[in-house]
């Protein structure tokens, strides 16, 4: 099951990138940002290197980096140091809400992917 999720979560990643079908940003964005939820420790770990580098969504998505990069360490600190479950699942669409709130100044947007990755932690 792990690897159809990782599976899953790259074509989400891949689809947002190369966008076959002219996709507004904000779409292609909320792609992004769940395939970025479906994938292991080692594949965000990639994944983040590649967009630091290459940032493949545009000069839009240049704070995607960062809002990755917060994304790992919170992954990191709580997976390793077995902080409580219900801090994870709770910190993780908070760093994306503020990331977007600030980046793209739109609330709307930012409260919708913030609750589907919600949604995607409890599922966890």
């Amino acid at each position: 099951m792990e690897f159809i999720k990782n599976l899953l979560g790259l074509a989400l990643i891949l689809f947002s990138w190369f966008d076959p079908l002219v996709l507004p940003f904000s779409f292609r964005l909320t792609l992004f940002i769940i395939g970025f939820d479906l994938t292991s420790w080692f594949a965000k770990l990639l994944l983040f290197i590649i967009n630091f580098f290459f940032p493949l969504l545009g000069e839009q998505g240049l704070f995607l980096i960062w809002t990755l990069l917060l994304l790992l360490v919170v992954e990191f600190i709580f997976s390793n140091f077995k902080i409580l479950k219900i801090l994870t699942t709770i910190s993780k669409p908070l760093i994306i809400f503020f990331s977007l709130l600030f980046a793209l100044k739109d609330l709307q947007l930012a409260l919708i992917i913030a609750g589907i990755d919600l949604i995607l932690n409890l599922k966890h």
